[in-house]
Parts: structure tokens; sequence; C-alpha cells
């Protein structure tokens, strides 16, 4: 193996395991290439995060004395489900005069929807501002995001209100707060917005919808939507196909229900219990107790095969 920085780079570019690229990582090490073999560094550290490799990954990142943006955008990334350990790593960041920049605050907007703190989206939301990036249509959807999983409907609202070029994207992530905030009326009335507008849709969009429906009590709208999706070919996935069967089951349509249900080609726990459910809490209570059984059935024979 090349000991030269540009033969470690090349041989970290090559790479397609991670027995390989811990060999160059190795020969880093024992050549202490880290400081100024930036690349290879790089792309070492970008497959261990990508990879579920986040120890590695903060491994090398330890040893590195002066990491990049890149370095620490990669790390925030992954560490998005960890608000801690993201937030710890912005911290760094700004302590080591690193400027933040669009590709750090989605995933840390990202990390700030699964907190729910009210105060941390506010926090970024300034940092956002400071930064100059509160016109990134990535960073305004992260921004709309975590208002929505914090409760903050209103502000969430506002960012929404103030970005001059609305994708599907953020479309869907209004619609779907709207929707997980408990506010159907208002789930619905975007939709109906996004589809007067000829906004493209997406599954994310109609199954965000479809929830509103289902609580709200909107049959006559999810059929419609059920409709859309039959009009433009969306693939009706897992997601999609629950959050049919259970706007059908809520609103006691147990035929239409029941034929998304075996319509589909995959199907997960949430289906099974939407459908079970609605069988039960409308009359059919031997309906819901065969597919409950066949249920049953079905995971003792995934069992065995997995088993075998």
């Amino acid at each position: 193996m090349s000991k030269t920085p540009f033969g470690l780079s090349h041989l970290a570019d090559r790479c397609t395991s991670l027995r390989q690229l811990s060999q160059v990582h190795a020969q880093m090490l024992v050549t202490a290439r880290i400081p100024s073999d930036n690349y290879a560094a790089s792309r070492l550290l970008s497959f261990y995060a990508t990879n579920g490799h986040l120890p590695l990954a903060l491994s090398l990142f330890s040893l590195t004395p002066s990491p990049n943006s890149f370095f620490f955008n990669t790390l925030i990334r992954a560490s998005s489900s960890s608000a801690s350990s993201a937030f710890a790593l912005y911290s760094r960041m700004l302590r080591s005069a690193v400027s933040p920049g669009k590709h750090t605050f989605p995933f840390l907007l990202k990390a700030s929807a699964n907190l729910g703190s009210p105060s941390l989206s506010k926090q970024i939301h300034d940092h956002v501002i400071k930064y100059g990036l509160e016109l990134d249509r990535y960073v305004t959807n992260g921004l709309t995001h975590s208002y929505a999983c914090s409760g903050m409907v209103v502000d969430a609202r506002k960012v929404f209100d103030g970005t001059t070029e609305r994708n599907s994207m953020i479309w869907t992530t209004m619609v779907s707060g709207y929707a997980r905030n408990g506010l159907a009326d208002e789930a619905i009335g975007l939709f109906e917005e996004m589809v007067g507008l000829g906004v493209e849709l997406c599954g994310a969009t109609m199954a965000s919808v479809l929830s509103a429906c289902a609580r709200s009590g909107g049959l006559e709208t999810g059929r419609r939507v059920h409709g859309i999706v039959k009009e433009k070919g969306v693939e009706v996935g897992v997601i999609l196909g629950t959050a049919l069967v259970d706007m059908y089951a809520k609103n006691g349509a147990i035929f239409e229900a029941r034929e998304v249900f075996v319509g589909m080609p995959e199907r997960n726990v949430a289906t099974w219990n939407a459908m079970i459910c609605g069988l039960a809490h409308h009359g059919h209570s031997e309906g819901a107790v065969c597919l409950f059984r066949e249920l049953e059935r079905l995971v003792k024979s995934t069992r065995r095969s997995v088993s075998e």
C-alpha cells in the first residue's frame, strides 16, 4: 500500500467495503497522515457515518485537529436521531470558528424536531437568520417541520408563508404539521389549496391528508384523495395503503377499507391493526377475530421460516 498522500487518497476513493477502508484508516494512523490527508479522511468519515459505523467516525473525528465544515456536517447528519450528540457537535463547530451552512441546519433541525423543544427551534431559527439562510428551501422545510413537531403550528405557518418558492416538500410538511397537531380542517384546507394551485402531490402528501380525514370524519375528502391516487398512478406502498385503510375504517366505510387492504402487496402491523380495529369498532366482531387469527398464523409462519 502506497504511503504517499496521493496514494492514500486514491486508495480511499476506490474502497468499497469497511474492511478495505479500515486498512486505509490503519495506514493513516501509522503514517500520521490524518491531519494533512484531508481527502482520504473525508472519504473514511463519510463511509463510516453513512453506513452505521458512527463510533468509528467519531474516533476518526477526534484525531483530526482542524476538522472542516464537511466533517462537522457529516457527523451532525449521522447524529440527527440523537439531539444531544448533534447539538454537542454544533457547539464544537461554533467554538472551532467553522461557519454552519445550508448543509448544517436541515439535520440540526431534524434533531430538534425529534426532541420537540419549542425553545430550541426558536434558537436555531435565530442562527438561520444570522447566517442568512432563511430563504434556503431545505432549511425552511426543516424549520417548518421542527416548529410543527414542537407544537408551534403558528410559527411553522409563518415560515411556510414567508417561503417565496414553495415546492411539494414544504407543502407536504405543513399539511403533515397540521395533521400531527390535530388540526384536521386546516390540513384538509391546505391540501385543497395545493390541488387548486396544481402543486405536485406525492404519497407522503396523500398519507398526511388521509390521516387528517381519519380524525375529522372527512370521508368524502378521503375518497377524493384516493381518486387522485388512482388518477395519477401514485404507488400505494405500506404507508399510503395503511393511511387509506385507516381513513376508510375510521369513517365506517369497511368495504372500501377491506378492498384497499386486500389489494396491498405488502402490509405491516399498523395496516393489520387499522383493519382489525375498524371491523371491531363498526360491529364486525366476527370478521375482526378471523382477521386477527389470520395475522397470528402469518406471524407463526414467518417465525418458522426465519428459524429454519
